[in-house]
């Protein structure tokens, strides 16, 4: 794995799978974090078939701290790993590429992080249909919606092939961590559609257990 630079408080890693209608949102909102902390942005396309590769690359022009990667289709789980094993950050957070994060996200989990030297940080998220909020809560049993200490992750990576694959990982590092804490600000935001890229694990998972079966 790619050792901690000492330098980076935080790795933002996006799984991105046909995010053209997206991608460039997030990216703004992750490159316009009002923040004293240092980060870096792991953009993961996972063999998209549209032009979000086109417009990942495109970003690389806008300055420092993006890194773009692009791997064959195996969904979500092998992207997120992938970023996991390119990551320098102390800490680690998982952002889907449809979603969209406050200016003060990073801010706010890192202070959470170092001030109760937590392992986990979680925040309080909104969820959209169509642009209307219809349900807040706490993150807490999802992957993204916080952050993690990197060391979290020396022994465990996501599951690959499967569905909801980052509901299963939340509770493997729970066990391994001796704090965590929560954001009540509402940092987040969950947008669901048809595009999710949930569809692309179904189908993924789908390819996989006929392989199996």
């Amino acid at each position: 794995n790619t050792p901690y630079d000492g330098k980076t408080n935080l790795s933002v890693i996006v799984p991105c799978y046909n995010s053209s209608a997206f991608v460039e949102r997030l990216a703004g909102q992750l490159m316009n974090q009002k923040t004293k902390y240092k980060y870096e942005i792991i953009f993961v396309d996972d063999g998209s078939t549209d032009d979000t590769a086109d417009k990942l690359r495109k970003l690389l022009n806008w300055g420092g701290g993006i890194r773009f990667i692009q791997q064959k289709n195996q969904g979500a789980g092998a992207a997120r790993n992938t970023g996991i094993d390119l990551a320098v950050g102390e800490y680690i957070a998982f952002v889907d590429s449809d979603d969209e994060v406050t200016e003060l996200f990073i801010e706010k989990v890192l202070d959470a992080a170092y001030n109760d030297k937590a392992d986990i940080v979680k925040c309080r998220y909104s969820a959209k249909l169509n642009g209307k909020i219809f349900r807040t809560e706490e993150a807490w049993g999802y992957i993204w919606g916080g952050v993690y200490h990197r060391n979290i992750f020396q022994n465990v990576r996501f599951p690959v092939g499967y569905w909801y694959e980052d509901m299963i990982n939340p509770f493997l590092l729970s066990s391994q961590t001796q704090k965590q804490s929560l954001v009540h600000d509402i940092l987040c935001f969950k947008n669901k559609h048809s595009g999710n890229l949930r569809s692309e694990e179904r189908r993924v998972g789908k390819e996989c257990r006929s392989r199996w079966s």
